[in-house]
């Protein structure tokens, strides 16, 4: 995205990840949006791809399966840790809400609105992503429950460990907050 806007390597500034947030960094908001869009996209299809597949090949009719899972946990590792940028790579927050939307659109929109309000309120990204992954193992445990998934703790136990992943990947920004710095 940095060469067709014609914008820096977001690799060389800010947090240095090639992530959404960092892209906006650069001052190129549509390049920030075409950013987000790709990272989304690449969990939501990822995932809908899956489950297609897993319908059609396993003749599974759940709405869920183990693939589909694992599809989805690879997809955001793959982001986080990318084999081409030598393992460093985004933090995972915009494929996660795509793969989140792709698993339920109910869940999928509440995660966005928690992250959309507490940037609104605090104007800090990394603030945003850390609170919305520490209140979707909570959310998602209700509305899984409430649209009858009938693999709970599978869908269950992938959103925790793709929260783990989240908080793991905001590790820096947790510090700062902690030590009173203010990081966007």
């Amino acid at each position: 995205m940095s060469n067709f806007r014609g914008i820096l390597d977001p690799r060389n500034y800010g947090s240095k990840n090639p992530g959404a947030t960092n892209v906006f960094r650069s001052g190129d908001r549509l390049a920030g949006l075409l950013t987000f869009l790709g990272d989304f996209a690449k969990g939501y299809l990822s995932v809908v791809l899956a489950s297609v597949a897993s319908q059609i090949l396993l003749n599974n009719q759940s709405s869920i399966t183990v693939i589909t899972v694992l599809v989805s946990i690879a997809v955001v590792l793959g982001h986080i840790y990318p084999i081409f940028y030598g393992f460093k790579g985004g933090k995972g927050v915009a494929t996660t809400f795509g793969v989140l939307l792709a698993t339920s659109f109910v869940l999928g929109g509440l995660a966005s609105l928690v992250w959309i309000t507490t940037f609104l309120k605090t104007k800090i990204s990394g603030f945003a992503a850390i609170s919305t992954a520490l209140t979707l193992p909570v959310i998602s445990f209700f509305i899984i429950n409430m649209e009858n998934h009938q693999d709970f703790w599978l869908d269950y136990g992938m959103i925790c460990i793709l929260s783990t992943l989240l908080l793991f990947r905001h590790s820096d920004n947790i510090l700062e907050l902690r030590r009173g710095l203010k990081k966007k």
